[in-house]
């Protein structure tokens, strides 16, 4: 039995907006229909009933709602838009200051999602969603935000296909880093996975990518005000390590001039794009080690990573990513289709989740517009990127370094496409004040149940991993020595 109900809204200028619910309709439901009809974003809106917020997940009936209840929809803003019922349920539009949502999303949900949008006309907008840690001192843990590689690759790959709470058949995961910490993923840049932009706004630069997700950040800090006191570490695997530094680096330096709350510990860079150069320098020596190619073809290799810095240094961010495009397909030639995430594979595909994204989550998530489809790796975000893709962020971790933030870098053993020669060789060319103390540090191996599973290197607040048997998408491979690494990384002082 349907039981229907109109909400008359009136706007600030007077128009009057109905809305017809039902009583087995979603609260996202509703709050995707304000945002559709009023403008006002999903991720600043805040509906709250007798005290307590309403998740977007639960339906009008699930939420407690009967007749003659208000409901507050709480935003951040300095503006009032009064409200009146034809019908049975009442919405309260309440526009409130940011101080005074403070109190609002103050208990760390079990799991929340939704969109953060980035413009005034909500034109583009970054998906998130989180995970509460699965732990009973969950408010004890940390948060890790994780940014996802590319540009252009979902963080739903790391949610469903490397370290989230269900895997792609929505099982529970025995490595889950969820054990250990509360997970946020967000899908950058916008137009990755569920982000989208309606008018082909795709960033195009870096700096656009850590603007837009520092928005996103400061947004949520007002929707969850435990993220402002929380300990947070910002991941980020492939080109997400750039992001995630220079990100890092920008949230620092805030926090610093008392310009924004935020409990920032530090980055983990998994086999992160930081020095793109010293990839594209590593190829030749590091396929030649693993008996891939010779020496006459590691000359060939490397001769294109001279020409790549030769154009990037004179402002032809482009051309130097189309010599890093040809030294590509050069090393697939030589090697016969070597996998660039493992030097042990050849012609190997990344398992899709377009098909489960486009089916179950989207039924479950119940937020996401019509017209935006999923999609795991989008090229076009990878194509906008160009420009900037073989720029370094080797700066921003310095920063980090001398600021006294946690820095830890991980790579798989198997990787190619961000090899432990790449990493080691940025690593130990990096401007901190803890460089000649990193240098003659010694080597830890590490092991579980007796058997290695990696070795870390450590002085003051730096730490490099290697993973033993891992790819470029080191918790796939090696789910455990993940878990245990990075339980050791969040304990870092």
């Amino acid at each position: 039995m349907r039981f229907s109900v109109r909400l008359t809204i009136y706007k600030l200028n007077g128009d009057i907006i109905p809305i017809d619910v039902d009583f087995n309709d979603h609260i996202g439901k509703i709050k995707l229909m304000l945002q559709e009809s009023q403008g006002i974003p999903i991720t600043l809106q805040n509906l709250v009933f007798r005290g307590r917020s309403l998740l977007e997940r639960d339906t009008v009936g699930q939420s407690g709602l009967s007749n003659g209840n208000s409901v507050h929809l709480v935003i951040s803003d300095g503006k009032k838009c009064k409200t009146n019922t034809s019908s049975l349920l009442t919405i309260s539009l309440l526009w409130l200051s940011l101080t005074a949502t403070s109190g609002l999303g103050a208990k760390i949900p079990d799991e929340d999602w939704g969109y953060s949008p980035l413009t005034t006309s909500n034109a583009s907008q970054l998906f998130w969603w989180f995970y509460g840690a699965q732990n009973a001192m969950r408010d004890q843990l940390p948060v890790v935000l994780w940014i996802p590689g590319g540009p252009g690759v979902s963080a739903m790959n790391a949610n469903f296909l490397e370290f989230g709470q269900l895997d792609k058949d929505l099982k529970p995961r025995a490595h889950s880093w969820s054990k250990v910490a509360n997970l946020l993923f967000v899908d950058s840049p916008v137009g990755t996975g569920w982000s989208y932009t309606i008018n082909k706004n795709f960033t195009t630069t870096d700096v656009q990518i850590v603007g837009d997700l520092m928005s996103f950040i400061e947004q949520l800090s007002v929707r969850f005000s435990w993220l402002q006191t929380q300990p947070l570490w910002i991941f980020g695997e492939s080109y997400g390590g750039k992001a995630a530094a220079a990100l890092a680096a920008e949230i620092a330096a805030k926090v610093k001039a008392g310009k924004l709350k935020m409990d920032l510990k530090g980055v983990a860079l998994g086999d992160s794009w930081i020095s793109p150069l010293e990839c594209m320098n590593s190829y030749g020596p590091f396929l030649e080690s693993v008996s891939l190619v010779d020496g006459v073809s590691s000359d060939k290799l490397t001769a294109f990573a001279k020409l790549a810095a030769g154009k990037l240094s004179s402002g032809d961010g482009k051309g130097a990513t189309g010599s890093w495009v040809q030294q590509q397909k050069l090393i697939t030639e030589l090697t016969g289709g070597i996998d660039f995430y493992d030097y042990l594979r050849y012609n190997y595909e990344t398992p899709s989740l377009d098909a489960l994204m486009e089916s179950t989550i989207r039924t479950k998530l119940k937020i996401i517009p019509k017209d935006v489809r999923y999609n795991s790796n989008k090229d076009i975000v990878f194509q906008s990127m160009y420009n900037d893709f073989l720029k370094s962020a080797t700066k921003s971790v310095e920063y980090l370094l001398n600021e006294k933030m946690q820095v830890a870098v991980y790579s798989g053993q198997l990787d190619v496409i961000v090899n432990v020669g790449c990493i080691n060789n940025w690593v130990e060319k990096l401007n901190w004040n803890g460089a000649a103390g990193f240098f003659s540090a010694a080597r830890t191996v590490k092991k579980q149940q007796n058997v290695p599973f990696g070795a870390v290197k450590k002085f003051s607040n730096l730490q490099l991993w290697n993973i033993y048997g891992a790819t470029h998408m080191v918790p796939t491979e090696a789910p455990a020595a993940a878990l245990s690494m990075v339980t050791e990384i969040l304990s870092s002082k």
